[in-house]
This record gives C-alpha cells, sequence and structure tokens, in this order.
C-alpha cells in the first residue's frame, strides 16, 4: 500500500508548497495485518523505471492505494533511532520490476538505464495522462 504525505517538511518547519514528499509503504509480511511491515522514504528515495523523482511532487506520480512499489529497507541502517510514531526510513523505492530496480555501475554517478526501462517509464507517464513536456517540469 502507498500513502502519500508532506509531513517531513511540516516537521522541519519548512514550506514546500503542499508537494507530496514523502511515501509511505505498508508491506504485508504474510504474518496478518499487525504483524505488516510500515516504512518511509522520502523523495530522494523514489525512483520511477530507474529515473530519480527526487524534485517531483508524488502525488502527480504515485497513486494512494493504486500503485504498487518495491522498495529495501534495511533494519540495521536505523540503530537505535526507532522512537514511538517515527516511521523507520527505507533506503530505496521505486515503480517497476526487479530489473527496474535502479543501478549505479563502478563509480558512475548516474542510474544506469536501459531501452526497456525507458519506454516503461513512458508508457506509465502515459497511463499518468501526462505528456513527455509536462513530466520532464515535474522532475526537474
Amino acid at each position: 500500500m502507498v500513502q502519500l504525505r508532506t509531513s517531513s517538511s511540516e516537521r522541519e518547519g519548512e514550506d514546500n508548497g503542499g508537494a507530496a514528499d514523502t511515501v509511505v509503504l505498508e508491506a504485508d509480511l504474510g504474518m496478518g495485518e499487525d504483524k505488516a511491515l510500515r516504512v518511509e522514504a522520502p523523495r530522494e528515495q523514489v525512483f520511477v523505471y530507474g529515473h530519480w523523482m527526487g524534485k517531483a511532487d508524488l502525488r502527480y506520480v504515485l497513486q494512494e492505494g493504486v500503485d504498487e512499489v518495491s522498495f529495501e529497507y534495511v533494519p540495521a541502517l536505523e540503530g537505535e533511532k526507532a522512537e514511538e510514531g517515527i516511521l523507520p526510513r527505507a533506503s530505496l523505492v521505486w515503480v517497476g520490476e526487479a530489473e527496474d530496480r535502479p543501478r549505479y555501475f563502478g563509480q558512475d554517478t548516474g542510474v544506469q538505464l536501459t531501452a526497456k526501462m525507458d519506454s516503461a517509464l513512458w508508457a506509465f507517464v502515459r497511463e499518468k495522462q501526462m505528456d513527455e513536456k509536462m513530466f520532464r517540469a515535474l522532475v526537474k
């Protein structure tokens, strides 16, 4: 399940114009509803078919309760930060299959994109009823 919120900017006292900058995810671990894993991720950790969404308003990219995403969560990275009411952080969130997970090769600072990822991105954008120009403006 995907939920969107603006709370990270509100917590820090910044005004982000109401843009959704945090995604909250709930994963069914097959152990009952009370055992679901809930994590959050800032938009800087979100990718759509290998393309970074770090500046995008996630309200235009993901639909709550509709879109499915994959994520990585490493409990060891959380240390002793777990406080009551604060969700652990996912280290990576992506839309797409396992092969669409963002990958960096060597010391490259850009995500390695494939033709399949690129065509899947534009199909996703059309599904969201956006054109290429609108999408590029959203993520820049």
